[in-house]
């Protein structure tokens, strides 16, 4: 178990063996004694006043928030909880452990304009080209390391996930327990991921990325993951006309809500990972999970384009001209017969 599932467990209970305690104390005292934390290398001050270093920057950054909530901006620095009022750094584990909140219950509420991260956690943006480096980096260091340029996709490194994930959640997959889905919610209020932010970068300004939670779209047919069935689905990407392009464009480099009247449209495009949408992870096969994505839009109203992580990463040469011409349809279609036009 974690430790926080064990000081949860056994609230009290030591966690340090008393010889190992006292053996470092020794050791400390024959070097005369304990350094200050500001004089230990890395420190920082906090607003508080008190010093703490980079290791323990995040526990010590929720302490003080809960403890002086008047030294930081809420919604910057913080996000309350709307059940207790607790001033948290992150939501989501607070949210399900102490209130029962589910996944479904988490959806709504981020489409009501929930957040579930304060911006300080999320403003972890790199650009395309920081991206590139960092991908090229991994190669070449798997390369050395394993011989493969992509470590995680041998058999070795699939089982070894599988086991880890039985030990540490008893599943297979760790996407398959409520509580690791819950924080990529909380993930998804952060920068797109390098496959949104590839092809946000292929594609014309209208394509606009909503997959931080911008948008919800209430489905009549429901997509089947994790056991469940869903019908609020948050598209990766949609599709806006010029008339409201200007104001969904500012909403989503800010990572805001979208207007539920004004931004709305008759297309829309998900990314399907190849990891996260595959059968062992969501349990549908992949096929029937693809079809079930789009039919439950076009239930909405809508028209989705399914695209896989393959189709946009290794094959855009043969699918991006279908693609391209998909959406210059779809955005003239939009531009033609706009959903929302401004009042006079």
């Amino acid at each position: 178990m974690s430790v926080e599932q064990y000081r949860e467990k056994y609230p009290g209970a030591e966690m340090v063996a008393k010889s190992t305690v006292e053996k470092q104390a020794a050791s400390n005292k024959a070097k005369g004694g304990y350094k200050p934390i500001s004089e230990k290398r890395g420190a920082q001050q906090c607003r508080c006043g008190e010093w703490f270093q980079p290791e323990t920057a995040k526990a010590h950054r929720q302490q003080c928030v809960e403890a002086h909530p008047e030294l930081y901006e809420e919604g910057k620095d913080f996000v309350r909880c709307p059940e207790c009022q607790v001033p948290m750094l992150r939501l989501g584990r607070h949210l399900r452990s102490s209130h029962g909140w589910d996944d479904d219950k988490m959806a709504v509420e981020r489409g009501r304009g929930l957040r579930l991260s304060a911006s300080v956690v999320t403003e972890r943006r790199l650009s395309k080209q920081d991206m590139e480096a960092t991908k090229a980096k991994r190669e070449a260091t798997n390369l050395e390391r394993y011989g493969v340029a992509n470590a995680g996709a041998t058999d070795d490194a699939r089982k070894k996930a599988v086991r880890t994930s039985r030990r540490r959640y008893g599943r297979d997959h760790a996407m398959q327990t409520e509580e690791v889905r819950i924080r990529q919610y909380e993930a998804a209020q952060c920068a797109p991921s390098r496959l949104e932010a590839v092809f946000d970068g292929l594609t014309p300004s209208n394509v606009v990325f909503t997959g931080y939670g911008g948008r919800f779209v209430r489905c009549r047919k429901p997509v089947r993951k994790f056991g469940r069935e869903f019908r609020d689905l948050n598209p990766d990407f949609m599709v806006f006309p010029d008339n409201v392009l200007e104001s969904a464009l500012a909403r989503s480099a800010a990572h805001e809500k979208l207007d539920r009247g004004k931004h709305r449209t008759r297309y829309v495009v998900e990314l399907l990972g190849d990891y996260y949408h595959s059968e062992q992870v969501i349990g549908v096969p992949a096929e029937a999970h693809e079809k079930e994505v789009r039919e439950a839009y076009n239930s909405a109203g809508i028209e989705c384009l399914t695209l896989w992580e393959r189709d946009v990463l290794e094959r855009w040469d043969s699918v991006g001209p279908m693609v391209l011409a998909w959406l210059e349809r779809a955005i003239e279609d939009m531009n033609e017969k706009p959903v929302w036009r401004k009042r006079c």
